[in-house]
């Protein structure tokens, strides 16, 4: 398989322009989809027809409530048009390493 998808909350801690990061439940969630997202390595995220290349990180966000979670800073989900604590669809594939975020059931 070389793309899944699942739907994830996007929170905002930090001020990192760099890195978009997922916790350890939505990581595991792609590998039991057979995908391992490349953590530590360079992605393109992408919404409609924006892109941008950051480093893709794995925090346990304890600060947070339990539960698939992708965090970027206020600048990047301002850039891409989310507003925090949104509910998103987020497919990954591993062939383009790109990540694609789309609004909860778009399809």
């Amino acid at each position: 398989m070389a793309s899944a998808k699942t739907t994830a909350l996007l929170v905002s801690i930090g001020t990192e322009t760099r890195e978009v990061s997922v916790n350890f439940d939505l990581a595991a969630t792609f590998t039991s989809r057979g995908i391992n997202l490349p953590i530590g390595k360079s992605i393109t995220v992408k919404r409609g027809g924006i892109f941008k290349k950051l480093i893709l990180t794995l925090d346990s966000f304890e600060d947070d409530p339990p539960g698939r979670i992708l965090r970027l800073n206020p600048r990047d989900i301002a850039l891409f048009g989310f507003s925090e604590n949104e509910r998103i669809v987020v497919e990954f594939d591993s062939k383009t390493k790109i990540m694609t975020l789309m609004a909860r059931g778009a399809k």
